[in-house]
């Protein structure tokens, strides 16, 4: 912390509240005579120990990111307002970790590269006197959808330990394939939001007369729409997909109106008695939400800068992916604003105003 620049008497009371630190274990009610110093780590539960933490994870990182950044992913941007793939990019980006807290992933081109980060941030980390969990270590490679398993196999290790290669694995509660699709995340969703909806289901809140259909409704978005929609401002999401998001949300509105398919009542009425628009209305509507946060950025911000990038490197033949910016140049023209959104998101209030449009259509 003194390196940083933080005051000596800051520093010295941080100090004085961890020296001496004692802890005990306490059995069937009964005191522990035996006690013993704790010479690493923070506090459990103290309030400076997220802080602490971060700022001592942030200084390890300051110690390998000269050696580490340049082995990233390059990439080149022009913030013009144009959502389509940067023409003559003008200025260079590199992206090579990506932090949280004690989560943290770094990015590469290549597998060699990939090697040499691994042993730098695994030195360094050794040297801090912290260790990576091998168990919770995994490498995901990204490949195109046409291109076999095989081809995708990539052998690291961390010390002396093998590196187990994963075709998914999960990033701060979302699901990351590595055919770059959706599917894996929106079936982790469904689940997610099937298991909060069971147990609402299981407490008997939607056939309770007593519960007015308003505060059902209130549960339903706040218990298991958010779980199932957590996210979805990112998602490059296909028909298919929103159709399955689609089928599960209309089995929950069911439940609230206390009906089944066997009464036959269109979606577009139930959707109109709840008062919810569709899925992919909501999601459109949150993606262009993210748009305007983001378009409203100030230019050194990565987000922004990401947003008109443009990878390095060669294509593979055969018709690509739709991208994000694909899927909100899309939901830009359902609001009329594909070619004015720059201009109108520097207004949160009138952007708010503008794409709040799409929630009104069930």
């Amino acid at each position: 912390m003194r390196s940083r620049g933080a005051p000596p008497k800051i520093v010295d009371l941080i100090q004085d509240l961890h020296d001496g630190t004692t802890c005990a274990l306490q059995l069937d009610s009964h005191d522990s005579q035996n006690w013993f110093p704790v010479c690493t780590g923070f506090k459990q539960g103290d309030v400076n120990a997220p802080l602490l933490f971060n700022v001592f994870i942030d200084s390890i990182v300051w110690t390998f990111e000269p050696a580490v950044c340049q082995l990233g992913l390059r990439w080149a941007y022009k913030i013009d307002g144009n959502l389509r793939e940067a023409k003559n990019p003008s200025v260079e980006g590199i992206s090579w970790i990506f932090m949280y807290a004690d989560d943290i992933a770094l990015v590469t081109e290549s597998e060699e590269s990939m090697r040499a980060a691994m042993d730098i941030v695994y030195e360094a980390f050794r040297k801090w006197g912290l260790h990576i969990n091998i168990l919770k270590t995994k490498i995901m490679k990204l490949k195109y959808k046409d291109e076999p398993d095989a081809c995708n196999a990539v052998q690291l290790m961390l010390g002396s330990a093998d590196i187990e290669t994963v075709k998914k694995f999960k990033y701060l509660g979302a699901v990351c394939s590595a055919d770059m699709s959706m599917r894996s995340e929106i079936s982790n969703r469904l689940s997610k939001a099937g298991k909060a909806l069971h147990k609402l289901t299981n407490m008997k809140i939607w056939g309770d007369s007593a519960i007015s259909r308003k505060t059902k409704m209130t549960l339903y978005k706040v218990v298991v729409q958010s779980v199932l929609l957590y996210g979805c401002e990112t998602w490059a999401i296909t028909v298919q997909d929103t159709h399955r998001l689609e089928v599960f949300q209309m089995r929950c509105l069911r439940k609230v109106l206390g009906i089944t398919l066997l009464d036959r009542i269109p979606n577009a009425r139930v959707r109109s008695e709840c008062d919810v628009p569709m899925i992919a209305n909501i999601i459109s509507h949150r993606r262009l939400r993210w748009l305007g946060h983001v378009g409203r950025m100030s230019r050194d911000r990565m987000p922004l800068q990401l947003m008109f990038s443009v990878l390095y490197g060669e294509s593979k033949s055969g018709r690509p992916s739709k991208s994000w910016n694909d899927y909100v140049r899309e939901d830009l023209d359902k609001v009329g604003l594909l070619y004015d959104w720059w201009r109108k998101c520097q207004d949160r209030i009138s952007w708010q105003t503008s794409i709040a449009v799409l929630l009104k259509r069930t």
